[in-house]
């Protein structure tokens, strides 16, 4: 069974219940654009299995776990843009990146859990 209307979403037998947000409202409640939402799930800033298609009266939907998603876009939203110079630097290639963000330790440790705990060094800037 599927509720609409309070962003309860109960399926199968199982009883479990989660409260949902919907894509529309999670971009009205932090302001943020539909590019910007799937630039960061590009960047996997946000997971692709956080993207939750749903049927609803007006088709299908896209709705994520509240409790998941928005300590997420919070985090995203104080780290980008920042004042800080973040470099990327892909070994393999050699092909540098650069970004201005706030490089919090959350990102730090997200990187980590992506790239791999020794492919993550911060490093103060070199002066000439």
């Amino acid at each position: 069974m599927l509720i609409y209307d309070r962003n309860i979403v109960t399926e199968g037998g199982m009883g479990l219940e989660e409260e949902l947000i919907s894509k529309k409202e999670l971009l009205e409640q932090y302001q943020i654009s539909y590019g910007a939402l799937y630039r960061w799930k590009r960047m996997g800033l946000i997971p692709e299995g956080w993207f939750l298609r749903r049927s609803a009266p007006t088709g299908q939907e896209t709705y994520f776990r509240r409790a998941q998603i928005c300590p997420r876009i919070e985090l995203i939203l104080q780290m980008f843009p920042g004042d800080e110079q973040l470099v990327l630097v892909f070994e393999d290639t050699g092909k540098r990146v650069a970004a201005h963000c706030c490089v919090h330790p959350a990102l730090v440790e997200e990187l980590r859990s992506l790239a791999g705990q020794g492919n993550v060094a911060v490093t103060e800037e070199k002066t000439r």
